[in-house]
């Protein structure tokens, strides 16, 4: 699969739950190629921050999720060149994390007391200790 297979799902009718002469759609994005519709929004950031200058291939990428971000994210970045860390609440499926990791991305478990914020609180603490890093030029 290629990056423009992103948002290329078939919009079916749902002729069953039409109404009153109205009719009723469905998008069938869990066939991105993640399987999730979240595959267009990382999508977009990524470009946007690329077009930007934000940040370029080889660069490493942080995220916090409970999986189907964090596997968009691990698919775009692979194909783009990016090195993905997702921060995950420990607890979550097995099989989200395995197709995260299988699609290259490192996945560091948080508490799971913490859930999703104390995932994102990981992750700044990652960042702002990655930033420290560079400034002390370690």
């Amino acid at each position: 699969m290629k990056l423009t297979d992103i948002g290329r799902t078939p919009l079916i009718e749902l002729a069953s739950l039409s109404i009153n002469g109205g009719r009723c759609f469905s998008k069938c994005e869990f066939l991105n190629p993640s399987g999730s519709h979240k595959d267009r929004t990382y999508l977009s950031i990524i470009n946007g921050l690329e077009k930007i200058g934000a940040i370029q291939p080889g660069m490493t990428l942080v995220d916090s999720s409970t999986g189907n971000g964090g596997a968009a994210l691990a698919w775009i970045g692979r194909l783009k060149g990016y090195k993905i860390k997702i921060f995950m609440p420990e607890g979550m499926t097995q099989e989200r994390k395995v197709q995260i990791r299988s699609l290259g991305a490192e996945i560091i478990e948080t508490p799971k007391e913490g859930f999703l914020s104390g995932a994102v609180l990981a992750a700044r603490r990652y960042q702002a200790e990655q930033l420290r890093d560079k400034d002390s030029g370690d």
